[in-house]
């Protein structure tokens, strides 16, 4: 529970979720702390067609400047973030969905989350959410405000930027939170719930991150 002063208080009960995982790997987590965080780079390179989506990290934005200027940005943002994928179904029968043998309870996301963040080195800022399914794939238009054609030009040249700290800032400009949580229709049976952490270096691969406080927060479904 999260509660926040007002003139009373405001109270957010927060989401209990199920993570599903050979039990070997739970037992150890019980046993260690030892749990491991995905990368989004990982999920596009994931075999499993439950597991993997090609589209993870990536957002096309397309918007229109005050100047009714048209423009579309690839934004990539998969490059400093571990991710955690958990489900907010109870049902033993997505072992099977997701080829494992146990899985295990989050009553707490926020402590969780919190706890693995102060474990994990380089940690900068953190994210967790319900996923938005959408059909779309990953174009989302969008209007900044105050943007037009010139903020694409080189002021030198008059050529288009492509690439370099310029265009880096006008992507980062055109992101949002919630595009870290956007996934593909087909996958909204699994109902995910994903906690995110931004580091201060590059993530490629997967983590080992011990923090045996994140186990208080769970508990054994099997």
């Amino acid at each position: 529970m999260i509660s926040i002063p007002l003139n009373g208080f405001w109270h957010f009960c927060t989401p209990v979720a199920y993570r599903y995982l050979d039990r070997k790997w739970i037992d150890h987590f019980f046993a260690t702390g030892e749990i491991r965080l995905s990368s989004m780079r990982l999920f596009r390179k994931h075999a499993d067609e439950q597991r993997g989506d090609e589209r993870e990290g990536r957002r096309v934005v397309q918007s229109t400047g005050e100047d009714s200027f048209n423009f579309t940005i690839m934004n990539n943002f998969d490059v400093d973030k571990y991710v955690f994928c958990a489900s907010l179904i109870n049902d033993p029968s997505l072992m099977k969905t997701f080829g494992v043998d146990g899985y295990f309870k989050i009553n707490n996301t926020v402590e969780f989350s919190a706890q693995i963040a102060i474990s994990l080195s380089g940690f900068l800022e953190g994210f967790e959410g319900f996923c938005e399914y959408r059909d779309q794939g990953m174009i989302t238009t969008r209007n900044i405000p105050g943007m037009t054609i010139n903020d694409h030009l080189d002021p030198k040249t008059g050529n288009f930027i492509i690439g370099g700290p310029k265009q880096n800032h006008i992507a980062d400009k055109m992101l949002q939170v919630k595009d870290y949580f956007y996934k593909n229709i087909v996958y909204q049976p699994q109902l995910e719930y994903r906690m995110i952490w931004q580091v201060n270096h590059n993530v490629d691969e997967s983590i080992i991150v011990k923090c045996p406080n994140a186990v208080k927060s769970c508990e054994k479904m099997y």
